[in-house]
């Protein structure tokens, strides 16, 4: 991951990714917008907060069980 950071970052406005696991690798390495389009936990939502995710929200059902 640290490679196509490196190589992409001054390209890029933000990055899109699958989980909370990539949003952790990938904030250590980039300030910019991190989307996470993958499944989200409620439990995940602390640790996207902590590290400023963005988690998109693709039907109602989701947001549901986010709140």
């Amino acid at each position: 991951m640290e490679q196509v950071v490196s190589v992409i970052e001054k390209h890029t406005d933000a990055f899109a990714i699958d989980d909370v696991q990539e949003l952790i690798q990938l904030r250590k390495l980039t300030n910019k917008d991190i989307y996470i389009l993958g499944h989200v936990c409620k439990e995940d939502i602390e640790e996207i907060l902590i590290n400023k995710g963005i988690s998109v929200v693709y039907d109602k059902t989701m947001l549901e069980r986010c709140v």
